[in-house]
């Protein structure tokens, strides 16, 4: 079986989730009056390989490698929006609010 493609996951996990499904339409229409906000957030890691970056209509946080633009890990936050973030100063730690 052919892997989803990350967006199509996303997609699907809010779909079959009727609470993920209406915070991400509230973000869509009140928050992103009528957008998706797939970026809140983003910063590269000092090395440049990685893009960190906080989704808040997937309210989660993922590291993107600059070299091949795929996903190189997730996090899912507790809320149902992840919004502001930061990274360390040394680059080791993320930090986002929901």
């Amino acid at each position: 079986m052919e892997r989803m493609k990350p967006l199509r996951r996303r997609m699907t996990e809010i779909l079959f989730n009727p609470v993920r499904l209406v915070f991400f339409k509230a973000v869509r229409y009140l928050i992103g009056e009528g957008h998706d906000q797939y970026v809140d957030d983003m910063y590269s890691t000092q090395d440049g390989r990685l893009l960190i970056v906080s989704r808040p209509s997937f309210a989660d946080v993922v590291a993107i490698e600059t070299a091949t633009g795929k996903i190189a890990w997730r996090f899912q936050v507790e809320g149902y929006r992840s919004d502001h973030m930061a990274i360390s100063p040394d680059g080791t730690q993320v930090a986002a609010s929901w």
